[in-house]
């Protein structure tokens, strides 16, 4: 995981708050400094976005989210920051996918609503958290810094939190680049003969999103 780079820049004129469109996805908006973004800037963006927006829809502060079972909840007072997505080893181990992406959050805005989040230490100086009961990888965090990664998967609606960049490039599988252009499908538009896909959706044991 990248560090989190958090240093604030002040107030902004609305001028340099600027909307742009991302690919096949819905409107964002974000800050454009000759710094770094910063949980300040994200906090801008969401409050000067346009009524009906489908940023503001999505990104209502606080941002809730949690495990699979349900086990743990945890909710984020403030916007995160430098999202971005690593594609180091170790993250790979870690999420048991080809790259993780991590929402670095004030510590100090993060809280655990319901349950313990459980660590492994995966170096001397980082750990990274988990549901103990169900598995669900949750947390990249460096215990001496200011700031906390949560994955962003946990949240309940991750798709207000687009990555900012990438980072650990160099463990990158060559055929991420290409599952764009795979065949694709929605998941119940799938040949079922057997009718296993109703019954995991008749016996769903995940927690709902909020």
């Amino acid at each position: 995981m990248a560090t989190g780079g958090s240093g604030e820049t002040g107030n902004l004129e609305l001028s340099r708050i600027v909307p742009f469109i991302k690919s096949q996805a819905a409107p964002y908006y974000r800050i454009f400094d000759e710094n770094s973004g910063s949980r300040e800037n994200a906090r801008m963006a969401l409050e000067f976005a346009p009524p009906g927006d489908s940023l503001a829809g999505m990104t209502k502060l606080p941002l809730t989210g949690g495990c699979q079972c349900g086990a743990i909840r945890f909710a984020c007072d403030a916007m995160p920051f430098n999202i971005h997505a690593c594609h180091c080893r170790m993250c790979q181990k870690a999420v048991g996918g080809p790259f993780a992406v991590i929402c670095p959050t004030e510590k100090a805005a993060f809280r655990v609503t319901k349950g313990e989040i459980a660590w492994f230490a995966s170096s001397d100086v980082a750990r990274r958290g988990f549901c103990r009961d169900c598995g669900t990888p949750m947390i990249f965090d460096y215990p001496h810094a200011g700031d906390i990664g949560v994955l962003a998967g946990c949240f309940d609606q991750p798709e207000g939190l687009p990555p900012e960049r990438n980072c650990g490039t160099e463990s990158r599988l060559g055929w991420v680049a290409t599952l764009h252009d795979l065949p694709a499908s929605e998941t119940y538009a799938n040949s079922d003969p057997e009718g296993l896909l109703e019954r995991i959706r008749s016996s769903n044991h995940q927690h709902p999103d909020s």
